[in-house]
């Protein structure tokens, strides 16, 4: 995969990457209200910090044993943190247009033709780990 295209996938939230006494720090910024893995707080795989001036955004810093099988599935952790949480963010936008389009469809029918109201959803949802989740700030 190479060092370059992992942290070309992360580079929009990277801040550093450090190294010291056997461990390495991969410093990011993400938005305080994503979602992140309580579980990686509890086994101290990620401390948060405070960002200067950025009310919106908090540090995490991901701290990685050095040795390349952990560095890697801490980049798949990384990825797929990002992934989710711009799932969420794209699903929340969407909820709110869909809500603004209810309420119209809502104020413009009669009570009849909405007690008829059907909503079809084909299933192809992704599968995450059945973890608990807590807001990163």
């Amino acid at each position: 995969m190479g060092l370059y295209n992992e942290l070309k996938k992360i580079g929009n939230y990277l801040i550093s990457i450090r190294q010291a006494e056997g461990f390495f720090f991969l410093d990011l910024k993400l938005p305080k209200s994503w979602l992140i893995q309580q579980r990686l707080f509890e086994e101290k795989k990620v401390v948060s910090f405070a960002l200067k001036n950025n009310e919106n955004e908090t540090g995490i810093s991901f701290v990685i044993e050095d040795n390349s099988e952990e560095f890697d599935k801490v980049m798949n952790t990384i990825l797929n943190l990002i992934k989710r949480n711009i799932e969420i963010e794209k699903k929340n936008e969407l909820l709110s247009i869909s809500i603004e389009k209810l309420k119209l469809l809502f104020n413009k029918s009669n009570l009849d033709d909405l007690n008829n109201l059907e909503f079809s959803i084909t299933k192809n949802t992704p599968k995450y780990e059945n973890d608990e989740s807590t807001k990163v700030n």
